[in-house]
């Protein structure tokens, strides 16, 4: 019981910590979750939503990533990002992105992907971008942009940073692309 409660007020005070306007890297650890052998380490930037959005606690604890999500409740469109340590994976942003794409070309047998439009940063980091499209007999899959870039947290640990704005359909992603560019444009690390 001891442990759920220390659990808890981790989460709540990493999560209730004020938001700069500069970026850091959130740091968290969940003790007796069964899907981490008992403790699960999280990281993930922390994100200013835009307007009309607001983080979700709940999903970003579940997924462990900041999740965000619009304010007038349409859950056909989200938000989220997160942060990878480099320890075992590739040495480069355009090898780690390769590796992204099989991953989920595996795990999505027809999903199609193409090269997107590059993101600049507050801070003028260029982040490249792909575009995940599902197969077409894919009834359940979501229409996604992802970008990619990279961070050393204050304590010069290294990640890789994953912003992705996914949708229901290919119309709502398109209308949302401002905003989850703007977003990004906001990010400064």
């Amino acid at each position: 019981m001891k442990r759920a409660i220390v659990s808890a007020m981790m989460g709540i005070a990493v999560l209730a910590a004020p938001v700069g306007a500069s970026a850091e890297i959130i740091k968290t650890a969940m003790l007796d979750n069964p899907k981490c052998d008992g403790l699960c380490l999280r990281w993930w930037p922390r994100l200013v939503p835009p307007p009309k959005w607001a983080q979700d606690t709940r999903l970003s604890q579940a997924y462990n990533v900041a999740f965000l999500v619009p304010k007038d409740g349409r859950d056909d469109v989200f938000i989220y990002a997160n942060a990878q340590p480099l320890k075992g994976q590739a040495v480069t942003v355009a090898g780690f992105m390769a590796d992204d794409q099989a991953t989920f070309e595996r795990a999505h047998p027809g999903l199609r992907v193409r090269s997107g439009a590059d993101f600049t940063t507050a801070d003028a980091q260029v982040l490249p971008s792909r575009i995940f499209d599902p197969a077409p007999q894919d009834t359940n899959g979501l229409w996604e942009v992802v970008a990619y870039g990279e961070e050393v947290d204050r304590d010069g640990v290294k990640y890789y940073l994953v912003f992705i704005l996914g949708a229901r359909s290919e119309a709502v992603r398109d209308e949302f692309l401002p905003v989850f560019q703007s977003l990004v444009a906001s990010y400064r690390k």
